[in-house]
């Protein structure tokens, strides 16, 4: 299994029962990722898919390729997380560039730095250059003092609105990875149920902007937030949209019921 699968069956056992993976290698091709027993005995076809960041994934492994994912500086005795641009050039970077640029914040007296802000902040154009999102120092625990932590830096995004929900997964469920999904569960001819489970990375755009109007919702009012109106095609009677992050809302679709929003892990059918 991969991450997703991981994260699909962590999060929807507690609802679903017991789910074992049926798409193992030599098995039949184009077969969907789990059988779940439904409470009544009937059965249950779930297929799993993701909505990632492409870039973003790129240039984590590019980070972890370069062996730049942890290492500890002699210049610093705080801990510094770096985060860095999806435009990075990884390849030209080291550890002695970032410990070079974390011994100068560090003679400055400054405990962090961005490639936003006012452009006659030296350490803007630096770290623009460098292809360097952020630095940021904080005091480190005994043992930690000098380790600095590199990975791909935050995506920043909108709550979506409904109709932004409904373009989305409109062509979503229209697009050739949409397509795929729905067409390994219609060979599940013998079971009750057929569940697509999205699993949105909180960093592409579509998990952050479902995810932020979900939470949005909670300040605004629950009843002021509207569910999408995008029914998903046959043979589907489920679709979960999930995010990767514990403490998440998402939203599930049900045949007959329509749409509904889910509490947190683990999920629960919401009223």
């Amino acid at each position: 299994m991969d991450e997703y699968e991981r994260w699909a069956q962590r999060q929807l056992e507690p609802v679903l029962g017991e789910m074992t993976f049926a798409d193992r290698a030599g098995g039949p091709p184009g077969q969907h990722d789990f059988n779940a027993t439904l409470p009544d005995g009937g059965g249950a076809a779930i297929e799993v898919t993701s909505v990632v960041d492409g870039d973003r994934r790129n240039l984590s492994a590019s980070i972890e390729k370069k062996d730049l994912r942890g290492f500890r500086v002699s210049c610093s005795q705080r801990l510094w997380l770096v985060t860095l641009l999806s435009s990075a050039e990884v390849r030209a970077m080291s550890p002695q560039i970032i410990e070079s640029l974390i011994g100068d914040l560090e003679a400055e007296e400054r405990i962090q730095a961005s490639h936003i802000g006012d452009y006659r902040d030296p350490w803007v154009e630096r770290l623009a250059a460098l292809g360097i999102e952020s630095a940021h120092g904080v005091a480190a625990s005994p043992g930690s003092e000098g380790l600095v932590y590199v990975q791909a830096g935050t995506y920043s995004g909108h709550g979506w609105t409904p109709e932004d929900v409904d373009n989305w997964l409109s062509s979503f469920l229209t697009s050739p990875q949409g397509v795929n999904k729905i067409n390994k569960l219609a060979k599940a001819t013998s079971v009750q149920q057929r569940h697509l489970v999205v699993v949105l990375d909180s960093f592409s755009e579509a998990g952050m902007g479902i995810s932020l109007a979900l939470t949005a919702r909670r300040e605004r009012g629950a009843a002021d937030y509207r569910v999408p109106t995008v029914t998903p095609p046959e043979p589907v009677t489920h679709l979960w949209l999930i995010p990767g992050v514990d403490q998440w809302d998402g939203l599930l679709w049900v045949r007959g019921h329509g749409w509904r929003v889910l509490s947190p892990v683990p999920f629960a059918e919401g009223e």
